[in-house]
This record gives C-alpha cells, structure tokens and sequence, in this order.
C-alpha cells in the first residue's frame, strides 16, 4: 500500500501564532481550485543539513522551527515503514521552509521518507505515482482526490461538531490511532481483492 501524508496540521504542527493563522486561511472553505497547470514540485535530500540563509529571521518570527509531532503521528508511520507500507510525505510548502523540515525529519529518524515539497497539485501526484491512501488536513484535497478515486483521509486533530457539519461528505478523524485503524482495514480489504482476483484466475498461492 502507498499513502502520501501531508505535513502541515497533519504530521506536524507549532505553536507560533503567525503559523497558525497561514494554515487555518489555507485550508479554509470548501471551493476547489481549477488546477490545469503542468504539475511541479521538488523533492528534497533529508538527510543533509540545510543553512537557513536570508530567511532564518523570518522563519524565526513564525516559529517554524520549533515543529512538533501530531501525537503519535511519529509512531504509527515507524509501524507502518516495519510493515512494508510505501510512505511519502506530501506537502505544498513552500521550498524556502526546507531547513526546518528537515531537522524535524532528522531529530525523528524519518529520513529514509521520500519528501516532496512544494507541490502544486497534490492529487495529480497521486495519480501519477500511483499512491492509494492520502491523508490531509484540507477539504479540498481530500474531496479532489476522493473523486479521482484516491481514498482519502481528512485529518483535523481539533475538529469540532461543527466541522463534522461543514464537511459532512467527508470522513474525518481526529487522531493518529484511528488513522492507523483506518489504513489497516484499506489495507486489509485491498489484501482480499487480491487474494480473490487471484483465485477467480486460477492463480495458487
């Protein structure tokens, strides 16, 4: 099974008000975007260190450094790497918050995570690397790429029964447990229409 995890509010968060305040305008509002332009994104080295450079003030002043992980985010996705699961974490930050990333990747050992940042189309990726599950913290994403046929997982550790309201057509989950219950069912369903296409082809196991 392949899942692309998002970062912002879903593997990670911090406590800076200005960081707060760009995620919750970002995955605001249900309108989808008409994303036609030729999918971009980069995909970053992890295990090197990165200078901070000009925008180490700036990235000071929103805290960005100082990420921490959703609770449990960190270990469900270390079983999942133990049972054979394909990861990548899929974001649309921009590259210059790189550095700070990448020490959160290295501080908890989840380098060997393929990391593709700045992405502009998070479900023509998908599509075109053939990933099963995506979990995100963004309406739109998630709805983009259930119609697209990409199971989807809507992530809001801080949901309130009005957000159940809002986004009623969605399901929403609200900690890194029952994303893990989640995945293991897909995955369990997925094992059994293998084992079944398999039989009805004659094919022995």
């Amino acid at each position: 099974m392949k899942i692309a995890i998002d970062i912002d509010k879903t593997l990670l968060e911090c406590e800076g008000i200005a960081y707060k305040l760009a995620v919750g305008f970002e995955r605001s509002g249900k309108k989808l975007k008409n994303k036609q332009k030729p999918l971009k994104f980069n995909e970053i080295n992890t295990s090197k260190k990165v200078e901070q450079g000009f925008l180490k003030n700036i990235q000071k002043m929103l805290n960005v450094k100082y990420y921490h992980p959703m609770q449990n985010s960190v270990e469900v996705i270390k079983q999942w790497q133990q049972r054979g699961y394909e990861l990548v974490f899929l974001s649309s930050k921009p590259s210059a918050y790189k550095a700070p990333l990448i020490e959160f990747l290295q501080k908890h050992k989840l380098t060997s995570i393929k990391t593709i940042i700045a992405c502009n189309n998070k479900v023509k990726y998908c599509l075109l690397n053939n990933v099963d599950v995506l979990i995100d913290d963004k309406y739109s994403n998630c709805l983009s790429a259930k119609n697209a046929g990409i199971k989807s997982i809507m992530f809001r550790n801080d949901a309130t029964e009005k957000t159940y309201k809002e986004f009623n057509d969605m399901q929403i989950v609200t900690s890194w447990n029952e994303i893990n219950s989640i995945v293991e069912a897909m995955n369990n369903e997925k094992d059994t229409e293998q084992l079944d296409s398999c039989q009805g082809e004659g094919i022995e196991l």
